[in-house]
């Protein structure tokens, strides 16, 4: 009864807590789970699911990181089967968990440049900034969002282009949705 499921004093149901890579333990079992689960979330249509697979992805990792599907939305988008971290999330956990604090010097309203100033680990970090230069050499300004909020893609673009320079871990391989580029 490993698994088992308990009820806590307030009456919540709730796992017993997992290791690290548990849930890779009998995988062949749980795959069934997942499936379904990922089949349920894609007919749903949730997060912008369209197909099977991504609905699996979104399963698999909610069970792996211990999160709800309305947890996954906030934090995730899925572009191109992959998921894909939020800019504002970022930021979040860079002052949550890693203690840093940013300043915008140009938040990016005038619609050409959003610059951000990092402060980590007892340090002002140089300047970063995106322009929408940058942004129409990337094919990004044809897209609807950065036509109708072209201030927030500049300043998403921007704080996550800082974020990977001097803080790494917060993303380490998973990208915001715009810096994928789309077929």
């Amino acid at each position: 009864m490993k698994n088992q499921i308990t009820t806590t004093e307030e009456g919540a149901n709730q796992l017993p807590p997992q290791e690290p890579g548990a849930v890779f333990n009998d995988l062949n079992t749980q795959m069934n789970a997942i499936e379904a689960f990922g089949n349920i979330i894609a007919k749903s249509g949730f997060n912008g699911c369209s197909k099977v697979e991504q609905g699996v992805i979104i399963a698999f990792t909610c069970m792996a990181e211990k999160i709800t599907p309305l947890d996954f939305a906030q934090k995730y988008d899925i572009i191109q089967g992959r998921p894909t971290k939020k800019a504002a999330v970022m930021l979040a956990e860079f002052r949550q968990v890693y203690g840093g604090d940013f300043d915008w010097t140009n938040d990016g309203e005038d619609g050409k440049k959003a610059t951000i100033v990092l402060h980590f680990r007892g340090k002002k970090k140089s300047p970063v900034s995106f322009t929408i230069e940058q942004a129409s050499k990337l094919g990004l300004t044809s897209k609807d969002n950065w036509k109708k909020q072209p201030g927030a893609m500049l300043r998403a673009r921007c704080a996550t282009k800082a974020l990977r320079m001097y803080v790494p871990e917060i993303a380490a391989g998973i990208y915001d949705p715009d810096e994928i580029p789309h077929e």
